[in-house]
This record gives C-alpha cells, sequence and structure tokens, in this order.
C-alpha cells in the first residue's frame, strides 16, 4: 500500500509561483514519490492507498537546514549570552555539557518539528579522544529519529584562541592564566593523520545508510592550515563526497586573508583548489565584490544563517548580490535561531525582510524566492536532489495547517507560499515525512517520545556543575579581556557591506 499525501494546495517547485496543484496530492511508494497530481485523480487510481492530509492543508517540500551544530539545548540555555563570534565562541569551554546523543536527538526533534527534512550537522568536539565515539553517539540519534543528516566532521590545528600563534598568545598572558589553559586541556586538536582515518571509517560504515552521508569540514580557513585544507580536500574527492567550512563570517575574518595570505580569503581557497561543486561555505558575510564571480565558476555554494549572523554581531550577507551573480544560496539556522527556537520557517521570514532595499526600485527577494533557499538551493549545496515534489524525487513532505496560517484572514487573499512566508511558524507544521515515512503526525514526533526526552535532559542538567567545569568557567570570563585586547590591534576594520558596493 502507498501513502496519498492530500492538500488544498501541493507546491510541487517553490521557485515557480505557478507550480502548484489546487486540490492536489502527491502519491508515495515506498521512499520515493510517484504522482503528482489532483487529488480526486490519484484517489481514484490509488485506492488501496493510506490518505493524510485534507484541503485545509498546505503541501511543500521538505526544509532543508544548510547548517546547524546538532545542539538541541541552545548556548543562551547553558549560560552562553550573545556577542561577537571571537568572543562568544569562548564560552563554549564554561557551558554545561549536555551527553552528545540526547542533544543531538534533541536538536532532531526540533528540527522535525519546523518542517525540517534534511539537515548539515557541523560536528565537533572539545575532547580529540572521543572524536569517533561522540560522533557514533550522534549518529545513532540521527538514525532513530529518521532525519536525514549529512554529517560534517569538523577538524582544525591551529590558532586556538585567537586567529595568532597559540604559543605566542599564551605567552602574552598572566603566568597563573597561562598554566591554567594548559592544565584544562583547552589547547589541543586531533592529529591530521588519525581525523583523516576516522573520517575514512565512518565513511565505509555509513556508505549504503538510505539519510546519512559523511561530509568534511575544515573549520575555517583561520583554524586551519593550507596543509590540514589540502589533505581534507584529496580525502573528500577521493571518497566522492561534500565539504562544508565556516568562511568569511566577521570583519577580522576577512582581514585574515591579506593579513596572513597576502591575498583575499576566497582567492587562496580557490588557489589551493578547496572550492568546487559540493563545497558549501556557512556565512560569507563579509565577501567582497571579486569573491563573487570565483564563486559561480567554481559551483562553491554559501549558506546563509540571517539569525546567527546578527545575534553574534557578524553583519548581513550579500544575499541579492550573490544571487545577481549566479551564486547558489541555501539557508541555515546555525543553531543559533532569532528566537533561539530553531525554527527554520521563521528564519525564512528574516531572510525576506532583511533583503529589501529601500525605494521604488530596490531590489528584493520574493516569497518564492524565500522558499526555494530553504529547500532546493540548501538542498544542491550539500548535493542532493531535494526540494521538489515530482515522480522519482525522494519523499520528503511537509503539511502546514493553511487554516491557521490565515487566521481570520479570508481565503485566497494572497497565494500560499506568500502567507506561508509572511506568518508560517513551526507551530502551524502538522506532518512531516521523510522518505515516504510519516515522523511527525499532528505535531507529534512518532519516532522519539519527546516528553520523556526532555525529562531525561532535564535531569542532567538539574545537577551541579562539578569543580572542573567551574574552573573552566572561570578560565573564560579571565581568558576574556586579553581575547579582546588582542582584537583591538587588528583596525581599522573594513566596512561594511563591503560585497553590495561597486
Amino acid at each position: 500500500m502507498g501513502l496519498l499525501v492530500c492538500g488544498g494546495h501541493v507546491v510541487t517547485d517553490p521557485r515557480r509561483a505557478e507550480a502548484v496543484v489546487e486540490d492536489g496530492a502527491v502519491y508515495v511508494e515506498g521512499t520515493d514519490i510517484v504522482e503528482v497530481g489532483p487529488a480526486a485523480t490519484l484517489r481514484s487510481r490509488h485506492p488501496g492507498a493510506e490518505e493524510i492530509g485534507s484541503r485545509q492543508h498546505l503541501v511543500i517540500p521538505g526544509l532543508v537546514n544548510g547548517h546547524h551544530h546538532g545542539s538541541g539545548v541552545t548556548a543562551t540555555q547553558l549560560g552562553r549570552v550573545d556577542d561577537a563570534l571571537e568572543i562568544w565562541k569562548l564560552g563554549a569551554w564554561g557551558s554545561r555539557r549536555v551527553d552528545p546523543y540526547l542533544n543531538t536527538l534533541y536538536a532532531c526533534v526540533r528540527q522535525i518539528a519546523s518542517g525540517v527534512t534534511t539537515t548539515l550537522h557541523f560536528n565537533g568536539t572539545e575532547q580529540p579522544e572521543q572524536f569517533e565515539a561522540e560522533a557514533l553517539d550522534r549518529l545513532r540519534a540521527y538514525n532513530e529519529a529518521g532525519l536525514r543528516v549529512a554529517f560534517a566532521l569538523e577538524a582544525r590545528d591551529r590558532h586556538t584562541f585567537v586567529y595568532g600563534d597559540d604559543e605566542a598568545f599564551l605567552r602574552t598572558l598572566p603566568a597563573p592564566l597561562e598554566q591554567q589553559l594548559r592544565s584544562l586541556g583547552l589547547h589541543r586538536y586531533q592529529k591530521p593523520e588519525a581525523y583523516l582515518a576516522s573520517v575514512e571509517r565512518l565513511h565505509r560504515q555509513f556508505a549504503t545508510h538510505p539519510r546519512i552521508r559523511i561530509f568534511l569540514a575544515p573549520y575555517a580557513p583561520q583554524w586551519c592550515t593550507d596543509e590540514l585544507l589540502q589533505a581534507m580536500v584529496a580525502l573528500a574527492r577521493r571518497l566522492g563526497t561534500g565539504m562544508q567550512l565556516h568562511c568569511l563570517e566577521t570583519p577580522y575574518q576577512q582581514a585574515f586573508g591579506p593579513r596572513v595570505y597576502g591575498e583575499p580569503v576566497i582567492a587562496h581557497l580557490h588557489r589551493l583548489g578547496l572550492l568546487g561543486p559540493g563545497v558549501s561555505l556557512a556565512h560569507g558575510v563579509w565577501l567582497t565584490p571579486g569573491d563573487l564571480p570565483v564563486l559561480r565558476e567554481s559551483g562553491a555554494a554559501i549558506i546563509h544563517n540571517p539569525s546567527s549572523n546578527l545575534r553574534l554581531k557578524s553583519g548581513l550577507a550579500p544575499v541579492l548580490g550573490l544571487l545577481e551573480a549566479g551564486v547558489t544560496v541555501g539557508l541555515g539556522t546555525d543553531g543559533v535561531g532569532l528566537n533561539d527556537d530553531d525554527d527554520l520557517l521563521q528564519d525564512l521570514r528574516l531572510c525576506l525582510n532583511l533583503h529589501r532595499e529601500p525605494g521604488l526600485t530596490g531590489r528584493v527577494l520574493s516569497p518564492h524566492q524565500a522558499l526555494a533557499l530553504a529547500t532546493v538551493h540548501s538542498a544542491r549545496a550539500l548535493g542532493v536532489e531535494h526540494g521538489l515534489l515530482a515522480p522519482g524525487r525522494a519523499a520528503d513532505l511537509v503539511l502546514l495547517d493553511l487554516d491557521a496560517v490565515r487566521g481570520v484572514g479570508p481565503e485566497g487573499a494572497v497565494d500560499p507560499v506568500t502567507l506561508l512566508v509572511a506568518r508560517g511558524t513551526r507551530a502551524h507544521v502538522s506532518t512531516v515525512v521523510i522518505g515516504g515515512r510519516v515522523v511527525l503526525r499532528e505535531g507529534r514526533c512518532l519516532t522519539v517520545d519527546t516528553a520523556a526526552l526532555e525529562e531525561r535532559i532535564r535531569e542532567q542538567l538539574r545537577r551541579p556543575l562539578p569543580p572542573r567545569g567551574r574552573e573552566r568557567r572561570a578560565v573564560v570570563e579571565a581568558l576574556d579581556p586579553h581575547v579582546r585586547k588582542f582584537f583591538e590591534t587588528w583596525g581599522p576594520l573594513p566596512r561594511w557591506p563591503t560585497a553590495l558596493e561597486g
């Protein structure tokens, strides 16, 4: 028996306003879509199919979260307040710890509940000796939840504290603070050969998994030597897999290129052979006009994270300029949503409204373009053919309660995609199907007992912070002014926004 997914409006291609089937349906067999068309026609052709949805539902392709760190418990909940990235990231050392499996499972539940069917998980650890074991714990969570994932394994080998030589920076600190940092083991990297071997083992282990793909993830150019970057891109090509890295998230990272490489960061990455199809750069806020043709010609993509960029004082990525230049732009939450709730629908709306130039002739994103960023374009950035509802495509679908989205408004006042982008939130997500399997029905996750999971996490976080945790937190607070002082010397910073000039 197949599955018949019905809706008053079925959006088959988010990029095209005319690609909507009224009173439509999607017929699914196994993991794939077999047929899309009028509900009455498909119902008569497949009388034995299980039917879900109704005329009050809007059916769209599953959302694709192009950049996430796999944490269901947010940084704010764990005590980290928003600040500039270079300061904010230090707070991870002083934060409470959540079991990797539980934390990732909770992230899966939250994303599924907001209509996400595929995510990129940018995975790291502060315990190099636990790198592979933690990765397996997190992958077990994805397998159980039923969420598709591009699981990107992070590596770095320099610049732990600032964008400069670690040993030189440590020697500038008061002796007691330097000794504490060393004794706490905060200045450690996984050996490159061990990292590459782990990636290869995990890639081999999950090579045939229907929903899990193993990616490589250079943490960022400023945190990776050229030798490590080249070794990672060589392995990615040999394995035939994708790669994602943070890139040009802050003005300090733009300044890093000329200061360290003697050339812009994007030009340097291109010269190393790192850019290409299947490679995505998270953030890209501080691109320059000269970077855009390089990205277009290489086939590399940008993942826009509007909420994270605002909350961490990074700025606004040049999305309109990138799209005009023909660069693929996807959308991600980075686990730092505007409402701290990982709602990709709300970030989609934020993206739409941030990129509206003033004046009658100012450039804007259309609602369909915005939805396409979170479906077709994010999927393309991750090297998968999702984001469309068509025969032969994976059966990843989301049903939303269009009556609830509309509220007291009359039917037909605006097209359903415009209405969704203007008003939709995770609260309106009714049902989610991933690979033909219903994983969320009427707002309730079917693969994970959410209430029991939340209680397990609460119980873990009710325990007192251990002495070593309190010590790490105190060290982070003591380190803060020294990191700020280091970056104060990096002036004058580039003006913002640079990529929209000219």
